[in-house]
């Protein structure tokens, strides 16, 4: 089980991070179980396989899902554990279409 109220209270994260913390690292518990895996045993493949699990999870979702991941796992049980050797690389977004002069009322 997953000790996420110390966690947070160590993190000191904003709401909305937080909500998605706890929503990224509750999937991950319930994989394990569902796989049978005990998650401080977990390895770099153990975490590529749940996020190939995730396939309705868009990239930016699983970016920041990896990102809990990682922070969970390097405050658990420090900086040596073998999930931290996994690694995904954030995508480029595109820019954000905008309006220009002539397209405002």
């Amino acid at each position: 089980m997953l000790n996420l109220k110390k966690f947070f209270i160590f993190k000191q994260l904003s709401e909305n991070t937080e909500a998605t913390y706890r929503f990224s690292l509750g999937r991950l518990e319930s994989w394990a179980n569902e796989n049978q895996l005990v998650l401080e045993k977990l390895e770099e493949e153990g975490v590529q396989a749940f996020f190939e699990a995730q396939t309705t999870w868009n990239h930016n979702s699983k970016y920041s899902a990896y990102c809990a991941v990682r922070a969970y796992f390097r405050w658990q049980y420090g900086d040596s554990h073998p999930v931290l050797s996994f690694h995904m690389k954030r995508e480029k977004t595109s820019p954000q279409r905008s309006l220009d002069s002539d397209q405002l009322l």
